[in-house]
């Protein structure tokens, strides 16, 4: 199979401001975006893109300002990574990014109830309430077994076990 892709970044302009050609199927570009697509996936999943690296950086470095909180999310998997699914993340009901085993999704939401769903399939969706409280940070982990899909939705994980797992990831990119 040839894989060949192209990244492009828009500014708010909607001008080109990077692209750049990548023929590798787990190539990253220049800027550190990089395209993570799966040997199989039934149903069929788009690829998780990672941000460039100055956004990964930023967000493992935020500081959470008073009325928000900082939410990071991730998955662990007991399969073997060419086997491991990757997660479908819903915020507050809407479509907000997919993650894997190397990659995890940063938010920053304003203070109060935050509503996340987690799944694989559409039909299995495991929900999540967390009450935002301000100037914190939540790390959340997705956990994929051998056999089954995600284990019990998204569960909360104390920072020193969340943080170390958040940092040896790459953010991906959001919808």
């Amino acid at each position: 199979m040839d894989y060949e892709w192209l990244g492009v970044q828009f500014d708010d302009a909607d001008q080109v401001i990077f692209y750049e050609f990548n023929d590798d199927a787990h190539g990253c570009l220049s800027n550190g975006i990089c395209h993570m697509q799966w040997l199989y996936a039934e149903p069929p999943v788009d690829p998780v893109m990672t941000a460039p690296t100055a956004l990964d950086e930023q967000a493992k470095q935020y500081k959470v300002e008073p009325g928000q909180c900082a939410v990071y999310l991730y998955l662990e998997s007991t399969r073997p990574k060419w086997a491991s699914m990757p997660v479908n993340i819903v915020v507050d009901g809407q479509p907000y990014g997919t993650t894997n085993h190397a990659t995890y999704l940063f938010i920053v939401h304003p203070e109060g109830e935050l509503r996340l769903q987690a799944y694989q399939y559409e039909k299995h969706k495991h929900d999540k309430g967390l009450k935002c409280s301000s100037g914190k940070q939540y790390y959340l982990r997705a956990r994929e077994g051998l056999f089954t899909e995600i284990e019990g939705g998204l569960e909360s994980v104390p920072t020193d076990m969340g943080a170390p797992e958040v940092q040896k990831r790459r953010l991906a990119l959001p919808n």
